[in-house]
């Protein structure tokens, strides 16, 4: 084999194991999507405190603050704020997400119901402190207690049959479940109206990830393609040498 045959078999191989690394890097480094299906839903109800709506297929958000007074059941001296409050709860298993994952982005699906969600509604979403509900028990009175006040998420939800997306900024580090809580924040006459996890179109969340569990990958390649540049260099040198 000539000297000329033989740079030109290195020259292919160099090329070739450079491609190979090239690859391995964009398939490493590559974005992943995964959607997530609730694995509870429910909602609660303040007017009706020990009920259990685990049979509902639609959930409700509602916060319509109005005074007895104003409700016509009492004079202005006993006026005091009632009226319906309800959340909804939803539950999430996370344990598909590898733990060496980078999260980029999570969207909260909720697609409201073709009936009700006909008026303007303020629905904030908000981190449970609490993740081990039962969807079968759940009820006002035992409803865990929000991480904060500040919502994670506001968005207005004013229309039926409709996707609403929530984008969220939360760590989703060393959680195998994410539970939220849905609260309309503002006084609103009506509800809105969510599907349930029992219909089509129910809650979902919408990861959007770099998996970091192949990295190793990416390093192997890394030194196999600069073994070979430099193995190639040194044949090179030494088939210089010779002539």
């Amino acid at each position: 084999m000539t000297s000329v045959q033989l740079l030109r078999k290195l020259a292919i191989i160099v090329i070739a194991i450079f491609c190979i690394s090239f690859i391995s890097q964009e398939v490493v480094a590559a974005d992943r999507q995964i959607t997530v299906y609730s694995l509870a839903s429910s909602f609660v109800d303040n007017s009706t405190p020990d009920t259990n709506f685990k049979d509902s297929i639609f959930l409700f958000t509602h916060n319509y603050s109005v005074s007895v007074a104003e409700a016509g059941g009492a004079t202005n001296d006993e006026a005091h704020l009632v009226g319906p409050l309800a959340k909804t709860l939803l539950e999430f298993d996370l344990s598909e997400i590898p733990q060496q994952a980078t999260i980029d982005s999570i969207t909260l699906r909720m697609h409201t119901a073709y009936w009700g969600t006909r008026s303007h509604n303020k629905v904030g979403v908000f981190l449970a402190e609490d993740a081990s509900w039962d969807e079968s028990q759940i009820t006002w009175n035992n409803a865990p207690q929000l991480t904060s006040q500040n919502p994670l998420k506001v968005v207005s939800v004013n229309d039926p049959d409709v996707d609403y997306d929530f984008n969220l900024s939360v760590s989703l580090v060393q959680k195998t479940t994410l539970s939220l809580v849905l609260v309309s924040v503002d006084s609103a006459k009506e509800p809105a109206v969510f599907n349930s996890g029992d219909l089509e179109n129910g809650p979902m969340l919408i990861i959007n990830y770099t998996d970091g569990s192949n990295n190793y990958l990416l390093e192997i390649a890394i030194v196999v393609t600069t073994v070979a540049v430099v193995a190639a260099t040194f044949l090179f040198l030494r088939i210089r040498k010779r002539k």
